[in-house]
C-alpha cells in the first residue's frame, strides 16, 4: 500500500533540486590525490586538477565530537562542518566521480578539501533525504585538516 502518490514524489525532487539551485552556493574546492604519474613526469603535487563544487554548509553539526584538542603544544581546534551537495547537480556536472550507488567517489584518507581558506579532510558521508526511489542528498562530513600540506598552492 502506497501513501504517497508517485506525482507527489516527483514534486518532492524538483522541489529538493530547486532547492539547490537556491541555496547550495558556498564554494567546496576537492583536490582529489593524484593516482597516477603525469605523462611527461612534470611534477605537480600530490593533487590532481581542483573540483568546484557548490554546497550548502552546516556548521557545528556534530555537537558530540571533540571541538578542542589538548596537546603539548596547546590547543587545537577540531571544529567540524558538514557540506550538502545534492546528488543531481553531481550528476549533471562531475557524473565521472559518481559511483553506481550515487556516492562521490574520494578518498576521504588522501583527498584534500578547502572551504573559504580552511583544508579539511572528509571524515565520512552519508545520505540525508531521499525519495521513494532514490537519494537526494549527500552529506560529506569534513574535518579541519590540522597538517596542512604544502604541495597544493591554490
Amino acid at each position: 500500500m502506497t501513501f504517497i502518490p508517485s506525482g507527489q514524489w516527483a514534486r518532492y525532487k524538483r522541489i529538493i533540486n530547486k532547492f539547490h539551485e537556491d541555496a547550495n552556493k558556498d564554494e567546496l574546492i576537492w583536490l582529489p590525490e593524484m593516482d597516477f604519474i603525469p605523462l611527461h613526469g612534470e611534477d605537480q603535487g600530490q593533487f590532481g586538477d581542483p573540483v568546484n563544487l557548490d554546497c550548502l554548509f552546516l556548521y557545528n553539526y556534530f555537537r558530540t565530537w571533540p571541538i578542542i584538542g589538548y596537546t603539548i603544544n596547546g590547543e587545537v581546534d577540531k571544529q567540524s562542518c558538514v557540506a550538502l551537495i545534492n546528488v543531481d547537480y553531481l550528476k549533471r556536472i562531475h557524473p565521472e566521480r559518481i559511483d553506481s550507488h550515487n556516492r562521490l567517489i574520494y578518498k576521504p584518507d588522501k583527498d584534500l578539501f578547502i572551504h573559504r581558506g580552511d583544508k579539511y579532510m572528509a571524515t565520512g558521508d552519508s545520505f540525508v533525504s531521499q525519495a521513494h526511489d532514490e537519494p537526494l542528498l549527500f552529506m560529506l562530513i569534513l574535518k579541519r585538516f590540522l597538517n596542512q600540506p604544502q604541495t597544493y598552492n591554490g
